[in-house]
């Protein structure tokens, strides 16, 4: 049997509507509440996590911040981290770190 993996950590900038965001996590796990108002960056914390693991990441149409030139970050699963970013050219790039 596979041992569950679970975020630890995330820090990414310039997605979309978040301009900076920090978060450390359990590594026991549990239930994460997002929330907020509208254009909060709900969606745009969601939208980074899923490209940043889906096999085929969904097209996010804007994914650097408006008035950024570059945008992505990391995102920790022990013994990993995984880093997604988007040049000035707009097109992804992933690395995949072992820590």
């Amino acid at each position: 049997m596979s041992e569950s993996k679970f975020i630890t950590g995330i820090d990414m900038r310039d997605v979309k509507r978040i301009v900076a965001l920090k978060m450390e996590l359990s590594p026991e796990g549990g239930l994460i509440e997002i929330g907020g108002e509208n254009a909060a960056g709900k969606t745009s914390l969601l939208d980074f996590i899923e490209s940043t693991f889906a096999s085929i990441p969904k097209s996010i149409k804007r994914p650097v911040r408006e008035g950024a030139e570059t945008g992505g970050g990391v995102i920790t699963v022990p013994p990993y981290e995984v880093h997604r970013w988007w040049g000035a050219d707009r097109k992804p790039q992933l690395k995949v770190k072992r820590i």
